[in-house]
């Protein structure tokens, strides 16, 4: 089955934008830690947040139907924020077209593979385009800057929404072989990838204080689990057994670095922080921080032998 992609437009009722923020800071977070098919979930702002463009890329039918199952109780407060249309790019099944909640839409669907602009007329892309490169020239096109981005950015209110500028297409060759950037909080942006090399060079770019707290991690947790599988996802090491899910996860913020314990309420004792979703817990640590390595790697070792999280 094909890939689906998702274009949903909103214009801001008076006064709702901060509401649409904080629905959308509980969807994205959803995003990231329930679905297992959403390959793209981005929110952009216009220059004076009252509108934005929502780009969405799905593995098939059945991801984009889990999707809009994991996020069904959000979406009827969401769509009250403002007016929607949008655009479905692809070949959806019989039985979903766009999520129900949507609906409402006037727009009618586009089922060619990519549309350059909202009711502007379709356009076959070749077989080598990208489809994350093309979302991203649509926002540039429409000249829309800020965003929420549940799969490169696990997003917070308040600091995490600080705006930041699309690259521009024609200095994007020129930048190519920068050095990695720091997405909003001092997160690295780093590809993904499987193995070793792709969470070095994630934590080579962890700037400050941070990355010899992240060699110190990343050390703890494959000396605890010798065996442990590694990856970047979403801009964040992963840690694991492969073909059995995640374990553990960490990230750069402003003030501190989180590691994310997927089954961490079945830890013993459980990590100080909650998440929105019951088995989630978090630890935060800040600088000049005591970290007790032998409640950590503790954790890490309880952890490693529960059920790994699929993502």
């Amino acid at each position: 089955m094909s890939e689906l992609q998702g274009i949903a437009r909103f214009r801001f009722h008076e006064g709702k934008l901060e509401e649409f923020k904080r629905l959308s800071a509980q969807c994205v977070e959803i995003v990231r830690t329930k679905d297992t098919g959403t390959l793209q979930y981005e929110i952009y702002f216009n220059d004076d947040q009252s509108e934005c463009i929502v780009l969405e890329r799905y593995r098939d039918s059945e991801a984009l139907i889990k999707h809009a199952a994991n996020i069904g109780d959000l979406m009827e407060a969401i769509v009250a924020t403002g007016s929607v249309s949008g655009e479905l790019l692809g070949e959806p099944s019989a039985e979903r077209r766009w999520p129900t909640a949507r609906s409402g839409s006037s727009r009618p669907t586009c089922r060619c593979r990519h549309a350059r602009r909202l009711g502007r007329g379709c356009s076959e892309p070749s077989p080598r385009s990208d489809p994350e490169a093309q979302n991203g020239r649509i926002g540039m096109e429409w000249g829309y800057k800020s965003q929420f981005d549940a799969l490169e950015r696990h997003v917070g209110l308040g600091e995490h929404q600080r705006r930041r500028t699309m690259p521009n297409r024609k200095t994007a060759d020129k930048t190519s072989g920068a050095e990695p950037k720091l997405l909003s909080g001092g997160n690295p942006q780093i590809p993904k990838g499987e193995g070793d090399e792709p969470v070095r060079a994630y934590i080579a770019a962890m700037p400050g204080w941070k990355r010899s707290l992240g060699e110190r991690l990343d050390e703890l947790i494959a000396g605890t689990v010798p065996d442990v599988h590694k990856a970047v996802k979403w801009n964040q090491p992963f840690y694991g057994h492969e073909g059995e899910g995640w374990f553990l996860a960490f990230r750069c913020y402003t003030n501190y670095v989180q590691l994310q314990f997927f089954r961490g309420s079945s830890l013993d004792p459980m990590p100080p922080k909650a998440s929105k979703h019951d088995e989630v817990r978090y630890l935060d640590i800040r600088e000049g921080d005591d970290l007790d390595e032998d409640q950590l790697a503790s954790w890490i070792e309880q952890a490693s032998n529960l059920p790994g999280a699929q993502m």
